[in-house]
């Protein structure tokens, strides 16, 4: 699968499925950004440019879509980046697709 294409649904044992969708690819600018679906939790990857107060653009953006904020890591990765990883609750008014949460945290991140 190449960045930027959707993977189809897949079943985990009989359970859930799961999604996912890449940002752009490595050779073009940060941020990196993949979302994946989950019996009801949505996980997140996110690498991005360091700056000052981008985590709090991240879980903000993130809870503004009905998620829940389950929990967070942050590492630093070189000087000048972050990778992120969180793991989100789908609240009960939660009606996105991967591909709406992907470019909304996008959107959020250029505006950081």
């Amino acid at each position: 699968m190449t960045k930027g294409e959707e993977e189809q649904p897949k079943n985990q044992d009989g359970d859930g499925s799961s999604h996912e969708i890449f940002g752009e690819s490595s050779s073009q600018k940060l941020p990196e950004i993949e979302a994946r679906f989950c019996n009801g939790s949505v996980f997140f990857k996110i690498h991005c440019e360091k700056q000052k107060g981008v985590i709090v653009k991240i879980t903000s953006a993130i809870e503004n879509m009905n998620l829940a904020v389950a929990n967070t890591s942050v590492s630093p990765f070189g000087t000048l980046a972050h990778d992120v990883t969180i793991t989100a609750e789908m609240e009960k008014d939660f009606d996105m697709i991967v591909e709406d949460i992907v470019n909304g945290l996008r959107l959020a991140l250029q505006t950081a």
